[in-house]
């Protein structure tokens, strides 16, 4: 189909329908790009484990799983002498029985070194420096797939295109859906590559709404209004304790009664010991107990029982988006959205090759002048409130309107004066034809061949034939091609 020009006057829907298309339009041209960073980083996040067993095989892995375990007093001892440096801060028990018990020393506030020691024999297998306590590899990609290694403007930028994914999920399942109402099935190169890009999108367009939704509540701009939604435990209350603590490790996870993988969160200053259940695969266990450091009474018990609902739901959430809460079965689910989704910005950027990307949007500006009152003030209101819910979306918004327009005023100035004399002139009448099209008469009903005239002209003549309507093809500077590129 041509170039659609934005109508003087025209229906809610058909507006709508337009500005839909051409926000889908240039919106997945400009995203797509993070929005392929994302997902292949995304890929590699759900299968990290995998990967890191293959590249730090030595620190994390065992050979020999036979035997009894050996004191976790006894595997400290070990790590303070191969890191002589620093006071440890946190150790986390092996998750399987082939995997290596790690102690954390903290250096900073972010920067650790993690000593990893075989718990069946008490030998320091290897260290990595790291930070937050993953092994470098798993916050590389960490960082790649949530700030693109840009710090905070990465950030921005990532929690922004994820929330225009939502834009770009709903103005898709709208358009389909108007297509199936009023078009038959095509068949040829494009319009098979917008089936596929259709059916596609639509089949991951549930799955990806929950992966957006679980990562946002993780950012940390819109996430951070909904951070006391993922808080499973409250703060851990300060003890009085003088000197060294006279509870031992072992001591202290004994009286804590926990089983399972256990992050233990040793002893400073005020602070007691903190042991947390690091089950998270389902079924879910982060029960947390808190130890005395000189008496080893227990403190207090957190049971995810007795989590709020919204917080439980929420937390698993986060958990299927890291692919960890079903084990194998969430890394292939998740991964294969992430695929999906990736074929179908590729199938995207194909259409628009083959319709020409010098041709620009399929829809020309001012469908929103083109709204009737009523329906243009309600999207912009919904339009301003969701830029004020959301800042990142709001900034990228304001972002894409500056560059739109600047790009078509370039456009237009670029235009000799008798070329864009005659656009305008081509323009207002692609703007009647359009306007009669979508209130469902046909371009020529009042003549010999239109609809009404009750005579069909012969293929050929100049007339496309669309679901019953005959419509006369645009002049050749504004033709976009066969089918509509949406």
């Amino acid at each position: 189909m041509a170039i659609e020009a934005a109508p003087r006057k025209m229906g809610s829907w058909p507006a709508i329908r337009l500005l839909l298309l051409r926000t889908h339009f240039l919106a997945g041209v400009f995203v797509a790009p993070l929005l392929i960073v994302i997902f292949v980083s995304g890929v590699l996040c759900a299968f990290a484990p995998q990967v890191e067993n293959l590249v730090y095989h030595r620190e994390l892995v065992v050979d020999n799983t036979g035997g009894v375990a050996r004191p976790l007093a006894e595997q400290l001892a070990a790590a303070r002498q191969a890191h002589p440096t620093g006071a440890p801060a946190t150790v986390r028990t092996p998750d399987a029985p082939d995997g290596t018990t790690a102690f954390v020393f903290r250096v900073d506030d972010r920067v650790a070194d993690i000593v990893y020691v075989d718990p069946y024999t008490a030998q320091v297998r290897g260290e990595l420096a790291t930070v937050d306590g993953r092994t470098p590899l798993e916050q590389w990609l960490r960082d790649l797939h949530g700030s693109l290694h840009l710090g905070t403007v990465g950030r921005v930028l990532v929690e922004a295109a994820s929330l225009w994914l939502v834009v770009l999920l709903g103005g898709g399942l709208a358009l389909w859906l108007a297509r199936r109402r009023r078009e038959r099935r095509a068949t040829g190169g494009r319009s098979r590559l917008r089936g596929w890009h259709c059916k596609v999108g639509v089949a991951v367009s549930l799955g990806l709404l929950a992966l957006v939704v679980t990562g946002v509540i993780r950012s940390p701009f819109t996430g951070a209004r909904t951070a006391g939604l993922l808080a499973e435990h409250p703060p851990v209350p300060p003890v009085a304790a003088s000197g060294p603590p006279a509870v031992t490790l072992d001591q202290a996870v004994a009286a804590a009664g926990l089983t399972g993988p256990l992050t233990i969160d040793l002893p400073a200053d005020d602070r007691p010991y903190v042991i947390t259940e690091r089950t998270h695969t389902w079924p879910v266990r982060t029960d947390r107990a808190v130890v005395h450091p000189a008496s080893g009474d227990l403190l207090a018990v957190d049971r995810r029982a007795d989590l709020p609902p919204a917080t439980a739901l929420a937390t698993l959430g986060v958990l299927a988006h890291s692919g960890a809460l079903f084990g194998l079965a969430n890394q292939i689910v998740a991964a294969a959205l992430m695929v999906g989704t990736l074929c179908v910005i590729v199938w995207g950027y194909r259409m628009w090759w083959r319709r020409g990307a010098r041709r620009g949007a399929p829809v020309r500006r001012g469908v929103l002048r083109a709204m009737p009152p009523r329906p243009r003030l309600i999207t912009v209101a919904v339009t301003a409130a969701v830029c004020v819910a959301l800042p990142a979306f709001g900034l990228s918004l304001l972002a894409f309107l500056i560059i739109d327009s600047a790009v078509e005023r370039a456009r237009h100035r670029a235009q000799p004066p008798d070329l864009a004399r005659q656009t305008e002139k081509e323009r207002k009448s692609d703007a009647r034809t359009n306007a009669r099209l979508h209130s469902g008469r046909c371009a020529d009903s009042r003549g010999p061949g239109g609809v009404g005239g009750g005579q069909r002209p012969a293929r050929g003549a100049g007339v496309r034939h669309t679901g019953g309507l005959q419509v006369r093809p645009a002049r050749q500077h504004l033709r976009g091609g066969p089918e509509d590129p949406a």
